[in-house]
């Protein structure tokens, strides 16, 4: 059946802007994690999600959304985020070293099963580096619902979202900001301090050996090979129509 089975369409009556668009959305998410997948933003590659979200339900359990250390968002990497590390040192003087997670054994009636994957040993790794991202990007990741709506949104949230705007234009650059003036001097080239300062957000990037792009925009100067598919994808894929969101 098709992976949106059972997705509602939410018409707005009018303008909201991305932050509070998504707010919207979010308030009729019923699972613990949310995919964020802006209309122009597409995967690229193919990414074994439930990998990622078997580390974020360990490393959040027992905790609430205010704790610090939790893996609160993990984003695919895009052209911006791939060199994320690179950038915050050489711009920011931020030292930011990726984590490892491990990947908990697969769940009998978890999400694997069925998906055109192979759940064997081999394939799921032992397991998962994360990179600290020291500024939200709105770019395709899949987050804690709860954490959403009570640390972006709710009466907890970091800082306050201006409505039509962008959550990357606020509260990308609060925590810029705040980690920044925690990690002032030498201590912006520690990385473990920058790590304590980035604790309270929990948002990472996602990293694979293999340094490639994960996500990528759709734009209409996407080329498109002779057989019509785009050469940007590393994959096969097809649309799927709102009408077999039901199937």
């Amino acid at each position: 059946g098709s992976p949106l089975r059972g997705a509602e369409l939410l018409a707005l009556d009018e303008r909201h802007g991305f932050a509070h668009a998504l707010r919207r959305g979010l308030m009729r998410v019923a699972t613990p994690f949310v995919l964020v997948a802006q209309h122009d933003r597409s995967f690229v590659r193919p990414v074994e999600v439930s990998h990622v979200l078997d580390v974020m339900e360990t490393a959040n359990a027992h905790t609430i959304c205010t704790t610090s250390g939790r893996v609160n968002y993990v984003g695919f990497p895009t052209t911006t985020t791939l060199s994320h590390g690179s950038y915050v040192a050489s711009k920011y003087g931020l030292a930011v070293e990726p984590v490892t997670r491990d990947v908990p054994d697969p769940k009998v009636d978890g999400s694997n099963p069925g998906r055109g994957h192979s759940t064997n040993e081999e394939q799921r790794p032992s397991t998962l580096r994360l990179l600290p991202l020291v500024q939200f990007y709105d770019s395709m990741h899949v987050a804690s619902t709860r954490w959403y709506l009570s640390r972006v949104f709710g009466r907890s949230r970091y800082v306050n979202l201006p409505r039509g705007g962008f959550i990357e234009d606020t509260l990308g650059q609060h925590m810029l900001r705040t980690i920044r003036e925690e990690c002032a001097g030498p201590r912006a080239s520690d990385a473990d301090a920058v790590a304590r300062a980035h604790a309270a957000f929990g948002t990472f990037v996602y990293q694979d050996d293999s340094e490639e792009t994960k996500c990528g925009h759709i734009d209409g100067h996407d080329v498109l090979t002779v057989h019509g598919s785009c050469r940007k994808y590393g994959f096969g894929y097809s649309h799927t129509s709102e009408e077999r969101w039901r199937e």
